[in-house]
């Protein structure tokens, strides 16, 4: 089994800087997406840091690997650790462990985004022709061309099931959705799906989440990979820290004009 690890698993989101399942940023780099969002909060009167808090999951970061070897999880010998920015490159990941000889026949996703894909069957699968595999249809891609493979999804506590009304999978062939799980996160369902794990991914989601919190992760990463014994590639880099309480002392006009370059940046230059 494949473990896979979002990091906005463990953050709340708020609907306010829900700005659609995209990784690109409207060209902006983290730290100033992640600003405007923090001057947001500050002139509306909120608090981001409380609002982005760690603790709503299920689980906090530092006791995730703890609590599934509790509820029965084991882990293969000198077992891959990959980190990144983002699930762009889970695809190709999981294609090089099954070239390398790694025997799975399920992924398990700790997310707060189901990434079997959010377009029409057919537009994935003409941008799948031309080698167009993003963050949020990963998931589908490998159901879809192995049919040896199913995937779980498991919520967290904050989300729910919100993510599924709608459209919800609807727009799965009925082949692939009926190798595809999900449920919200509690320890009877994680001795449920207990298993070994030859394989972990983690991604990071700088989009999703806060860089506040990076230096609990990266704490967490790094007792993970010595608990188990790991190869772990590309180390979890944090960024150095946004300070909130810096954030919260910048003027309005600052904010304003953080507005005002997004705005230019969305092409949407009206007032």
């Amino acid at each position: 089994m494949i473990l896979n690890i979002d990091l906005d698993f463990f953050q709340r989101e708020d609907p306010m800087w829900d700005w659609g399942h995209s990784e690109s940023n409207f060209g902006m780099s983290n730290e100033t997406l992640w600003q405007i969002r923090a001057l947001g909060f500050a002139h509306s009167g909120g608090d981001i840091v409380k609002e982005t808090n760690i603790d709503s999951a299920g689980v906090h970061p530092s006791d995730f690997l703890k609590k599934l070897q509790e509820c029965g999880f084991t882990f293969a010998s000198d077992i891959p650790i990959v980190v990144s920015n983002s699930h762009l490159y889970a695809y190709p990941t999981c294609i090089t462990w099954m070239l390398d000889g790694m025997r799975f026949d399920k992924i398990l996703s700790f997310d707060a985004h189901h990434d079997m894909g959010y377009k029409p069957v057919n537009t994935m699968a003409s941008l799948y022709k031309r080698g167009e595999i993003d963050c949020a249809d990963w998931q589908y891609h490998l159901l879809r061309r192995h049919k040896h493979l199913s995937g779980f999804q498991v919520y967290p506590i904050w989300r729910g099931l919100a993510e599924l009304g709608g459209q919800g999978l609807s727009h799965l062939p009925s082949t692939v959705k009926k190798r595809f799980g999900y449920d919200v996160y509690s320890e009877d369902l994680l001795r449920r799906h207990a298993a070994k794990v030859t394989g972990i991914y983690i991604a990071k989601s700088e989009s999703w989440f806060a860089p506040w919190h990076d230096h609990v992760v990266a704490s967490a990463v790094d007792e993970m990979v010595k608990t188990l014994g790991a190869r772990l590639f590309k180390p979890f880099m944090a960024r150095e820290r946004l300070d909130p309480l810096r954030i919260r002392e910048c003027s309005l006009d600052k904010i304003n004009a953080q507005v005002l370059q997004l705005r230019q940046t969305l092409g949407r230059t009206g007032t």
